[in-house]
């Protein structure tokens, strides 16, 4: 996984979550999980413990990885009778005036 951490990504544009006016056709849907601070601190302990993974046909290696720039993880999917691995990194975080979040 070290290997990974100086390979280019495999896609673009990066940082489209801090841009005011992205370019490109992107898919984006919000929805609101909760109201007040009590529910933002569960949903954010939820982003950084990976739990929007833990649907039962995907994994993620290791279990308990930061969520921090750089670091690399290992998603295992089970789809149409296969398995298959995508390597993961945490290029950027989002934090700050009631925001969290991260981009991978």
């Amino acid at each position: 996984m070290r290997d990974s951490l100086r390979r280019p990504l495999s896609y673009g544009p990066i940082g489209i979550v801090n841009d005011e006016s992205p370019a490109g056709d992107l898919d984006e849907s919000i929805v609101t999980i909760g109201r007040g601070r009590s529910d933002f601190d569960r949903a954010s302990v939820a982003l950084k413990t990976w739990k929007p993974f833990d649907i039962g046909w995907l994994e993620t290696f290791p279990r308990h990885a930061p969520v921090a720039v750089g670091t690399v993880i290992v998603l295992l999917i089970q789809h149409l009778g296969f398995w298959s691995l995508n390597g993961c990194r945490v290029v950027y975080t989002v934090g700050g005036d009631g925001r969290f979040g991260f981009a991978y």
